[in-house]
C-alpha cells in the first residue's frame, strides 16, 4: 500500500466507523483515480460492494475476480459529439430525430470485454482494419 492509498483507507474507516466485512454498504467511485485505494479497502472488508464510472483495464480485472460489481461507460463519443450533427442535421433540412429512441450512453459495464472488444477499443474503433483494392469492372 502507498500513501495515498492508506490515507484513502483510514479516511473511510473513519467515516464508516464500523470493522468487519462491511455487508451492506456500497461505493460509487466518481472516476478510476482512486480505484487502487478503493481495492485495498475491499480486502479489509470484503463484503463492501463498489462500482465506478468510467472503464480501463484495471476496473475489467477487478470485474473478472468480483471485487467490483459494475463500472459506468460514459460513452464521450455519443453523449458529446453526436448531438452536434443532430443539431446540424435539424437545422438544415428542417427534420428531426424526434420521436427515434437514440440510445447515446451511459451503459453498465458489469464484465470485461472480449479481446475483439478490446482490441477494437484500443484502436480506437477503425471502421476497416484491412485496406482492399478496389476493382471495377466494365
Amino acid at each position: 500500500q502507498d500513501n495515498s492509498s492508506t490515507s484513502f483507507v483510514s479516511a473511510v474507516e473513519r467515516a464508516v466507523g464500523e470493522s468487519g466485512d462491511w455487508d451492506g454498504y456500497g461505493m460509487l467511485l466518481t472516476g478510476l483515480m482512486p480505484l487502487p485505494a478503493a481495492l485495498e479497502l475491499k480486502k479489509l472488508h470484503e463484503n463492501l460492494a463498489m462500482g465506478a464510472f468510467d472503464t480501463d483495464s484495471l476496473l475489467y480485472e477487478a470485474l473478472d475476480t468480483g471485487d467490483i460489481l459494475f463500472g459506468v461507460d460514459q460513452q464521450p463519443y455519443l453523449e458529446g459529439y453526436l448531438p452536434i450533427p443532430f443539431l446540424m442535421h435539424a437545422i438544415l433540412t428542417k427534420n428531426s430525430f424526434a420521436g427515434h429512441a437514440l440510445r447515446t450512453g451511459p451503459r453498465f459495464i458489469i464484465a470485461p470485454p472480449t479481446d475483439e472488444e478490446a482490441d477494437c477499443k484500443s484502436r480506437e474503433y477503425p471502421v476497416c482494419s484491412v485496406k482492399r483494392k478496389l476493382s471495377v469492372t466494365t
